[in-house]
């Protein structure tokens, strides 16, 4: 569970560095036209990590943060399937962010992510050691 935590955190993370890196190109990366009728079924994967987040929060340190983030990204999951035209609107407006917000918005993921990842490993390898 704890090695989950880690690499759905350290992709959080390198997602970050990379709109961070990269704005110009997240429009690509989002390619609203093919991620909207596909958003329903991409719906799964937030709420399967925030279980996952929600079920390692109990035997790892930062347990509620780690179950805040776990509650937060069940929400994410849930919001294309009950509103799907909303989200899709959210999913375009923020592809057309300018430069300087969508870097705003990767140093944040990259502040929430990093807390994280180190308290992942830290946990990996206290169990590994003991």
């Amino acid at each position: 569970m704890r090695f989950i935590v880690l690499i759905s955190s350290a992709i959080w993370l390198a997602v970050g560095i990379a709109v961070v890196y990269a704005p110009g190109s997240v429009p690509e990366w989002l390619a609203v036209e093919e991620i909207g009728p596909m958003m329903r079924k991409l719906a799964i994967i937030p709420i399967v990590i925030g279980m996952v987040f929600i079920l390692a929060s109990k035997n790892m340190r930062l347990s509620i943060y780690l179950f805040v983030i776990g509650v937060l990204g069940i929400i994410k999951g849930l919001f294309p399937l009950i509103a799907p035209e909303q989200a899709t609107r959210v999913l375009i407006w923020y592809a057309n962010l300018p430069a300087w917000e969508l870097r705003a918005a990767g140093i944040v993921g990259i502040a929430m992510a990093l807390p994280i990842v180190i308290s992942a490993f830290i946990s990996l390898f206290e169990e590994n050691v003991l």
